[in-house]
């Protein structure tokens, strides 16, 4: 089986130019949305006085 990968040049480097196989969107779940926790900076304190 012979594959040929062909490149596009970006700047001064050649990347492989890849394409992934179509998959089924799957459903993650509350667990793999990411973290539930504020972490704007309205959210925590950056202020050092407050100890």
């Amino acid at each position: 089986m012979s594959t040929k990968i062909t490149y596009t040049r970006q700047g001064d480097y050649y990347l492989p130019d890849l394409k992934l196989p179509e998959q089924e969107p799957r459903e993650i779940g509350i667990w793999g949305c990411g973290c539930l926790v504020d972490t704007s900076a309205a959210g925590r304190s950056t202020d050092r006085t407050d100890r």
